[in-house]
């Protein structure tokens, strides 16, 4: 009998160890050799094309590491090609990734359709990858992707995006990093055509797209998107020669056509030759619309040659809406007159208007720099004067300057507007030492504006806490305006 329980035991131990070992891990190293079994880590094979074709169903893992050089494995641009649900995990990604040495893409994910599965890369670093669509992953019919702690950099394109995608179910881009990037639509994420995206905790800067005419995007392209979020994120320093220094968007024919960016910095980006310095949405297509939400968010010192320093809105469809709450949008620029809104810019389409939210908001100190100045400082917004509580719908904030205008002006809509230049909402001096050390601008302590806000319009969508995650003071009905509460 103890015999017998004693090989009972061993089986028992035995399948455990081999569960454990995982029949779907598949090893890669920049040490293997491709004539190995790629089955243990021993064993590992050379070249991701070997480890792919190691691959005969979903749900596998390869495992990698080193840096795999891409360019010596494949002929032309286009470089791996996998229509299987394949995750890639590396060590991490300071010593693990792979290389296109400037001539290839890395991997093409094409026709990988499995709904139980998710392919996820994770603790890798993408670069050199050049291609026409994807300069380091395309991404096309295929369902669901998760991108976790990898860096994408060095990589260009002629077209669209250091990750493409393309068609896809639904996609989450968490914790990454996109740095000196380039492309001419989007220069860290290209979005068309129906994926669910999550952008979360990343840091995109750095993709400079300007020497391509007509780059717009210079992080983020979205195209008839379904449901984009963009969370807790730091966008800056990326630059177009067109619309949309960081972030371009065109309207959807999905049924969820919300693009949402919460919790983010947007800083410092750049339309050389055009307009949306942070933020450009073209709302053209017929039978599409757009829901545009930014919350909690501070857009800070982007530049438009034209229209917009911080976000522009072109064309309208009935239906359509871009909805600010609790931002800080200070201090960007037009480098044309102040006609052309340094601030906010919205550009209407015949009797099409895209309508306009702003509650608990800080717009104020936007400027010219062609060394005019003028009552268009922080707005432009075609036909606004006769449709204001149907089209532009403004409430419990600050507006430096509101085209000289005085609807929203009711007591009971609390707002403080048309001061000019002047820093009526009291912020925090030094703004720029605190977009360095903490990506916000707070308000002084002494500051109006810790009580000025409508706190229900940040109960309605349960949002309690600020761009920096700190608790939000709510005084009854009240709370402070703007993205961030005192440092």
């Amino acid at each position: 009998m103890k015999k017998y329980a004693l090989n009972l035991a061993t089986c028992f131990m035995l399948l455990c160890f081999v569960s454990n070992l995982s029949a779907t891990d598949i090893y890669l190293s920049a040490k293997g050799n491709d004539s190995k079994s790629g089955l243990t880590s021993k064993d590992a094979v050379a070249t991701l094309s070997k480890a792919v074709k190691l691959v005969t169903g979903n749900g596998y893992v390869i495992k990698v590491s080193g840096f795999i050089d891409i360019s010596k494995e494949v002929s032309g641009a286009n470089g791996v090609l996998s229509n299987r649900v394949i995750s890639l995990e590396g060590e991490n990604k300071e010593t693990s990734g792979f290389d296109g040495g400037g001539i290839t893409r890395i991997i093409n994910f094409e026709g990988a359709f499995d709904k139980t599965n998710t392919a996820t890369l994770k603790n890798l670093t993408f670069r050199n990858g050049l291609s026409r669509e994807g300069g380091a992953v395309r991404v096309v019919n295929s369902e669901k992707f998760r991108f976790e702690n990898c860096l994408f950099t060095g990589n260009s394109t002629t077209g669209t995006g250091t990750l493409h995608l393309h068609n896809v179910g639904k996609v989450d881009v968490i914790n990454c990093e996109f740095r000196n990037n380039n492309a001419k639509s989007g220069g860290a994420i290209y979005e068309n055509n129906g994926a669910k995206v999550n952008v979360e905790s990343c840091l995109i800067e750095n993709n400079d797209n300007s020497a391509v005419a007509g780059s717009s995007g210079g992080a983020i392209y979205i195209t008839n998107p379904n449901g984009f979020t963009i969370n807790k994120c730091i966008i800056k320093n990326n630059k177009v020669a067109g619309n949309g220094g960081a972030i371009a968007i065109a309207n959807s024919s999905y049924p969820d056509k919300t693009v949402s960016i919460t919790n983010t910095l947007i800083a410092y980006n750049k339309s050389e030759n055009s307009s949306g310095g942070g933020i450009y949405i073209i709302d053209a297509a017929s039978e599409r619309n757009i829901e545009f939400s930014l919350i909690n968010s501070t857009i800070y010192a982007n530049t438009a040659k034209v229209y917009g320093g911080a976000i522009f809105t072109d064309n309208a469809q009935n239906g359509s809406f871009v909805k600010l709450i609790n931002n800080t949008i200070v201090e960007n620029k037009s480098e044309s007159g102040p006609g052309f809104a340094p601030g906010l810019s919205f550009r209407s389409s015949g009797d099409r208007f895209i309508k306009k939210y702003i509650y608990n908001c800080i717009i104020e100190n936007n400027i010219c720099t062609d060394g005019r100045t003028g009552a268009l400082a922080d707005i432009a917004s075609d036909k606004f004067n006769t449709r204001d509580e149907e089209d532009f719908i403004l409430r419990n904030s600050y507006f430096g300057s509101l085209n000289g205008n005085t609807f929203g002006n009711k007591p009971e809509y609390n707002n403080t507007l048309n001061y000019g230049v002047t820093k009526a909402a009291d912020l925090a001096p030094s703004s720029e030492n605190y977009i360095n050390s903490q990506n916000s601008i707070p308000l002084n302590s002494n500051s109006e504006g810790l009580k000025k806000g409508n706190a229900q319009y940040l109960k309605e969508l349960n949002i309690t806490t600020d761009q920096l995650g700190n608790p939000r003071t709510f005084v009854g009905n009240t709370c402070a305006v703007g993205a961030v509460e005192i440092p």
